[in-house]
């Protein structure tokens, strides 16, 4: 049985990347495009043989936690249009909210620090 799995590389937060880089211009996008968020939501798909083994692996009884650089939206999105949502003990990531213009706002996560070397700084 495998308790842990570590990957040995480090990559560049994708979160960290959309605070930094991408500012106004998805706010511009979607206004452009007329893109909503219900049209993001509409479109945010898993993979079959996903669904299956969180399914698998909950209904075995195993405490099933999700710890992403992504953002709550999104996964929770995600999980819930696919039934799994309640398969997840519990779900690190970054925050959201929706603001008074309709656009989607991503906070960076500041929980507890875990002391893990492999999470992007605003994870760990």
């Amino acid at each position: 049985m495998v308790s842990k799995i570590t990957f040995s590389f480090h990559f560049i937060s994708f979160s960290n990347f959309q605070f930094s880089k991408l500012g106004r211009a998805g706010d511009r996008m979607m206004e452009e495009q007329g893109t909503t968020i219900e049209d993001i939501t509409n479109c945010l798909e898993l993979d079959p043989q996903i669904i299956s083994a969180i399914r698998s692996a909950h209904t075995h009884g195993c405490d099933l936690k999700l710890l992403s650089d992504a953002n709550h939206f999104f996964i929770q999105t995600i999980l819930k249009n696919h039934g799994i949502y309640d398969c997840f003990s519990d779900i690190i990531t970054n925050p959201t909210f929706v603001d008074q213009q309709a656009r989607l706002r991503i906070l960076p996560y500041h929980g507890s620090a875990h002391g893990c070397d492999l999470c992007p700084p605003n994870l760990s």
